[in-house]
């Protein structure tokens, strides 16, 4: 285990500063008495960063009076136990003390949500009883978070954890008293004492739901490690629940007798083989939020008027399933999927969803299961408008040719982060987006009768400026679509010269499976990732990749049959490219002739199933950051360049760099590439660590191999044999490969110390595979037999005997396919059986199927 070393005092006051000032400035005298805090933190990060958070907002008394007061007496006591209780001390309303306190019901390490600690801080009455009261919990959860007595686990990921010294505090809090009122994660076994005043439990024991009837006082409930099957009638008994968890079981359905928990606010039943809810959910007028996954809700939904989470709703031909029922659902926020559609008759039924009058709701999704033609399904989209506080949309299986006029522009949805159009088959147009102010995220998916992309696609106003926020298109599935028009200034626009922006911030994109698109723009002034396969004309990726182009970083070009080869200014021009994937581009003769400088930040370049490909760049070598160089499936190629010493001082230094960067060389069923040179191996011998050849004989000495997969028949084994004797100390994967007449495996296979894996492949002839393979030889201990773990067998026609057991003692896995003499699957006793030579491993499978062993 590494020890940490402590921070420094500058490193501590820094983030102090950071915790309680943010990033802008901060007044001198702040800055004495912080750094004399940040002395005291003692170099711990957690101190620094609670004492940080607790110093937020404060005035310069109040830093005084923490930094003289409170800290002043930190040497004889653990420091962060003394800033974390006095930062809880400073929490403030009493409720937030108690919504910390709470949140160590769950065990230590354990990821939190937000959305879930809310919910149970309101069902214990932490929050009040309003109807703000998530909007409280939000406020609470994010001080927790400033004063680092939540931590999130990373900047992007919707998950909290707490510090273990944090936890303890908050757990000493919790139960303080001598009744338990919460407990978590507990077998009820122990239950009888603390049932009747006990106000949370998280249990993972069936034996707790037959006691519901003691459990007088219980406001949350959460079941947990699939402990019930079927939740009992007596569930009913729980009066006061107000938060019930059962995602985390096998239930197939819920009790009717759930209909009576009439204070409940949360129901969380989102586990995969749940079927149906009970129609008394109905009664439950003061239920606030529902988790469920996709499934058939019961009827007469809309007279939960207090619902605030409903994530799927399904339009189903019944009374009281109908889309009517979300008009009465005002509070509805967050996501919402609206499906079956196709169940709607008309813009007035649609209508009375209301979602104009939901402006809490910020991510829609509109589903149509099946298409019926045009107008009925514009009729009902254009009913369907939403409220201009949404971020998100999709709308999948529309089948009208025209998107209705709200939807055509986007009227009024500024506030738009993210478009989906999916599977729209009968939509021969995409709307005008160009406009949106916030549209980061925007996916086009099999809309297969749209023909064009043109200028009103845009939406050019008086600004001139297009997509302003995109980050991130996606056009995939559109087998008709022929042009991808460039934007173009609006005849109405000012004669002085306004210059027209597009897509001034999108960093990725992608075109699949367009196989008719001839055009498409030139205007990407900041495109780092392009993707596009499955398209003819090679027009559309040399349009894009124009001279102006000078941003990419990563390109994937997969399936264009009109590619011959690369622009020739691509690489000059983007001197930041990183990663090149090449794959099924028929036509392909060559990259480019010369890399002309470029390239020097290429460190991964794969070429796959490429036959025409003739040559790579003559200043292959060039590329001095390349650590992956993978070529498979290239029949024509005969040469990889690589000039031999000169003369010329700048190219003696260039060619003394080489390759030495590369990690891994990877050369595949490329039948015309017999030899590689010999320069180019000597570059790259100390750097390279996996090497996979097939059909290459030569010398190598690459001294730090870890990784090797090669082709080893009678013409090629003394060549892996010096490749082996190189690697002796350093390989840890070795996959051979050999032929329908192989039968000899290399000498030097006894002599690796390192190699914990082993393959065989295709040894047609190999009739024994003798113990001094495994290493197993003149009871050498520093061979073989002491590392190997696990051993392939795949093809071997004729195999019929595998080493002794004691030399393959240290085996943990062993895998044979298609080995149709080597005699496994019977019992240790059958005549010619190798089983009693595995019986010891324990993992031990036959054509992929698992053998039962004395190990297991």
């Amino acid at each position: 285990m590494h020890k940490l070393n402590n921070l420094s005092e500058d490193e501590c006051w820094s983030i102090i500063k950071t915790k309680s000032f943010g990033e802008g400035d901060i007044p001198s005298e702040f800055e004495r008495i912080g750094v004399s805090i940040a002395k005291r933190c003692q170099g711990l990060p957690l101190a620094a960063k609670v004492v940080g958070g607790l110093l937020r907002d404060k005035s310069i008394d109040e830093w005084l009076s923490i930094d003289e007061k409170w800290l002043s007496d930190l040497k004889d006591e653990n420091p962060v136990s003394k800033i974390l209780k006095l930062s809880f001390d400073h929490l403030s309303p009493p409720s937030l003390k108690k919504c910390f306190a709470y949140c160590s019901i769950y065990p230590k390490g354990y990821f939190l949500e937000r959305e879930r600690l809310v919910e149970l801080w309101m069902a214990e009455g932490f929050l009040g009883g309003n109807d703000d009261m998530e909007i409280l919990g939000n406020k609470f959860f994010n001080k927790l978070l400033e004063n680092s007595l939540l931590l999130q686990v990373a900047k992007t990921s919707s998950r909290y954890n707490m510090h273990d010294l944090v936890h303890d505090l908050a757990s000493s809090i919790l139960n303080s008293s001598d009744q338990v009122r919460y407990m978590g994660r507990q077998s009820c076994a122990s239950l009888n004492e603390q049932a009747t005043w006990l106000r949370s439990l998280l249990s993972n024991d069936k034996i707790c739901i037959l006691m519901f009837s003691k459990f007088k006082s219980l406001h949350v409930l959460i079941l947990m490690d699939n402990c019930v099957e079927e939740l009992p009638n007596s569930i009913n008994e729980l009066i006061h629940l107000r938060c019930l968890d059962v995602s985390d079981t096998k239930n197939k359905c819920l009790p009717d007798s759930v209909g009576e928990l009439y204070h409940l606010q949360t129901l969380r039943a989102s586990n995969y083989v749940l079927k149906k809810l009970p129609n008394t959910l109905k009664n439950l007028i003061g239920l606030r939020h529902l988790h469920i996954r996709r499934i058939e809700l019961p009827p007469e939904i809309g007279r939960l008027t207090s619902l605030r989470t409903l994530p799927y709703f399904g339009v189903g031909d019944e009374k009281g399933r109908g889309i009517g029922e979300l008009e009465c659902l005002k509070n509805l926020e967050g996501k919402l999927e609206i499906y079956s559609l196709e169940k709607v008759r008309d813009k007035e039924e649609a209508k009375r969803a209301d979602l104009l009058q939901k402006p809490n709701i910020v991510e829609l999704v509109l589903t149509w299961s099946y298409r019926e033609g045009g107008n009925g399904n514009e009729s009902v989209l254009e009913g369907l408008q939403p409220h201009p506080n949404l971020e998100s949309l999709k709308i999948c299986g529309f089948g009208g040719r025209s998107l209705p006029s709200w939807c055509s522009k986007m009227s009024g949805l500024n506030k738009l982060r993210e478009i989906r159009l999916e599977d729209c088959i009968e939509c021969e147009q995409v709307p005008m987006l160009g406009h949106l102010p916030h549209l980061k995220n925007l996916y086009l998916i099999y809309l297969v009768n749209v023909r064009s992309i043109g200028s009103s696609f845009y939406g050019i106003d008086e600004k001139c400026v297009s997509f302003p926020a995109l980050e991130r298109l996606e056009l995939s599935g559109m087998p008709e679509l022929t042009e991808w028009l460039e934007a173009e200034l609006p005849s109405a626009a000012p004669e002085n010269d306004q210059r027209l922006v597009v897509f001034p911030r999108l960093e990725y994109l992608r075109i699949g499976y367009c196989r008719k698109l001839k055009s498409a723009p030139s205007h990407f002034p900041c495109l780092k990732e392009l993707l596009i396969d499955e398209v003819e004309s090679e027009l559309p990726l040399v349009s894009i990749c124009g001279i102006n182009l000078i941003s990419l970083t990563k390109l994937h070009i997969q399936s264009i049959d009109g590619l011959t080869c690369l622009p020739d200014w691509l690489f000059r021009k983007n001197q930041n490219l990183s990663k090149l994937k090449i794959k099924g581009c028929h036509n392909l003769t060559h990259l480019v002739p010369c890399l002309e400088g470029g390239g020097t930040a290429l460190r991964d370049l794969e070429i796959q199933n490429c036959p025409e490909l003739r040559e790579l760049p003559d200043d292959l070598h060039t590329l001095s950051a390349l650590e992956n160089l993978a070529i498979y499936g290239c029949s024509k190629l005969k040469t990889i360049p690589y000039p031999h010493e000169t003369h010329n001082d700048d190219d003696d230094e260039q060619l003394l760099l080489g390759l030495s960067c590369l990690r891994r060389l990877s050369i595949i069923k490329c039948g015309g590439l017999t030899n590689l040179p010999s320069e180019m191996i000597e570059s790259c011998a100390e750097s390279l660590e996996s090497l996979r050849l097939s059909e290459i004989v030569g010398s190598f000495s690459p001294c730090n191999l870890i990784d090797l997969s090669i082709s080893c028949d009678e013409y090629s084994i003394s060549a892996v044999d010096a490749i082996l004797k190189a690697t002796t100390k350093s390989l840890h994967r070795l996959t051979l490969h050999g032929t329908a007449h192989s039968r000899e495996l290399p000498g030097q296979l006894q002599h690796l110390t390192a190699l914990s894996t082993l393959w065989l492949y295709d040894f047609g002839e190999m009739e024994e595979l003798p113990d001094w393979v495994i290493g197993n030889n003149n009871n050498n201990n520093n061979n073989l037999s002491s590392s190997l773990q696990i051993l392939y067998l795949s093809r071997c026609k004729k195999l019929r005997y595998l080493p002794s057991k004691e030399a393959m003692l240290r085996l943990t896995k062993l895998h044979i396919s298609a080995c149709p003499m080597l005699h496994i699957k019977g019992r240790d006793g059958d005549y010619g059986s190798e089983r009693p030579k595995i019986s010891h491993i324990p993992f031990v499978y036959v054509d992929w199927v698992q053998i039962p062993t004395h190990a297991q």
